[in-house]
Order: structure tokens, then sequence, then C-alpha cells
């Protein structure tokens, strides 16, 4: 899913009065199809989020500077120019077996297990989901779970405090997409600064390596001259 398509999660209900177009003939009419819309409620979620994409994406709170009315308007990072792309550095056998290196090889190597338990961890959730969505029948037959449009089975919400059951998988299924961006950025931006740090000592190990090499080098050469 692109940010483009995170819009359309806070699409909760059917406009009746904000029909779409008229089509060019009969067979594409469109003068009786209702909008999907967002709902108040939706709609200062969508906000909320926004602003925390804004802040995770960009680094910085959002300030107003501009209104945020959709996803695409978040900037990404582009990395494709930064040194450590543009200035790769090989990971040696002999790098390896540095102790420093070794360190830092760890340490991101654990900020990649934890985006992917974190990532499995949400896909679970969104496949709960999708249980509860969707229904068995006794024939093995998969159908659209019968209680979607009753009421939240909660006993200590009564009348218009209640949600049916469709707008609260909604929500939720919302709530992991988004926190999935929003998590999985947060992540990944450490990995950077983990993997910064080891391209700095990967960088540093490689110096001594060439001086020591000149030094030999230089010392082979003296005792060839002595001999």
């Amino acid at each position: 899913m692109n940010f483009s398509a995170l819009d359309k999660l806070f699409n909760v209900r059917f406009n009746y009065d904000a029909r779409g177009a008229t089509g060019a003939d009969v067979a594409t009419a469109t003068e009786f199809t209702p909008k999907y819309v967002m709902s108040d409620e939706s709609r200062e979620a969508k906000k909320e989020m926004l602003k925390t994409f804004y802040q995770t994406f960009s680094g910085k709170p959002y300030a107003g500077e501009e209104e945020l009315t959709k996803f695409s308007q978040i900037r990404l990072n582009d990395f494709s120019t930064s040194d450590m792309c543009r200035n790769p550095i090989e990971l040696t056998d002999k790098m390896v077996g540095t102790g420093a290196i070794q360190v830092k090889i760890n340490d991101y190597a654990e900020i990649i297990r934890d985006m992917m338990r974190d990532v499995n961890e949400k896909y679970d959730g969104l496949t709960r989901i999708m249980g509860k969505l969707f229904h068995f029948t006794d024939t093995d037959t998969v159908v659209v779970h019968p209680k979607l449009n009753d009421l939240e089975d909660v006993a200590n919400l009564s009348g218009d405090k209640r949600a049916y059951n469709l707008s609260v998988l909604v929500a939720e299924a919302r709530g992991i997409i988004g926190s999935m961006y929003v998590d999985c950025e947060t992540q990944f931006q450490n990995g950077i600064n983990k993997f910064e740090d080891l391209r700095r000592i990967m960088g540093e190990v490689k110096e001594m390596e060439e001086v020591k090499e000149v030094k030999e080098v230089k010392e082979m050469g003296e005792m060839g001259e002595r001999t």
C-alpha cells in the first residue's frame, strides 16, 4: 500500500447526497452511486495520523506550515545521494574478526530482528481481523461474517455509545496499518544510525589496515636494502 492509498482507510460511510457524476452513457451512468466519504470522527483521526506521519518521516513536529489533507503530501527522505550509498565500504573477512566491528554488526542485526518481529505481530493482528470479517460455513464456504452489522457486545456500553462491529474492526485495522508505517520508519531510521556506526568503524579499521600494510612494505624494502 502506498501513501495515497492510506486516504481511503478513513472513508467509512456512504453519502447519498453527494452522488458521483453522470457517465457518458447509460451503461456507465453513476448518478445513483453514492460516494464513500469520511465521517467527522474519521476525519479527525486522519488529521492526527497525518501529523504523526509528518513528524515520523520528516523528523520534526508538524507546526502548521502547510495544511495536511492527504498522505501523498508526506515527503520521504532521499538516501540515494547520501555518503553511505555513494561511497560503500566492503566488509572483509578480516574486518569481521575485529571485536569492535562484530559488536556493531550485532547491534545492526538486532534492529533487523526487532523490525521483522514487529511486522509479524502486526500481520497477525490484521489476520485476526480478517477472521472476524469473514466466516466459514458448515460447507466450508467463505461468507461475510453475519454479525458485522450487529452492535458491539460490550457489557459496559449501551445505546448510542456502542458502534457496529464492522466500524470497530475498520478502526482497529486502520490503527494497525498506520502504526506499521510509523514503527517501520522509526526502526528503519534507527537501523540507518546503527549502520552508520558500523560503517564508521569499518572505515577506521580499513584505514588502520592500509597504514599497517604501507608500514610492512616499507620495512620489507628497508630490510632488502640492508641485505
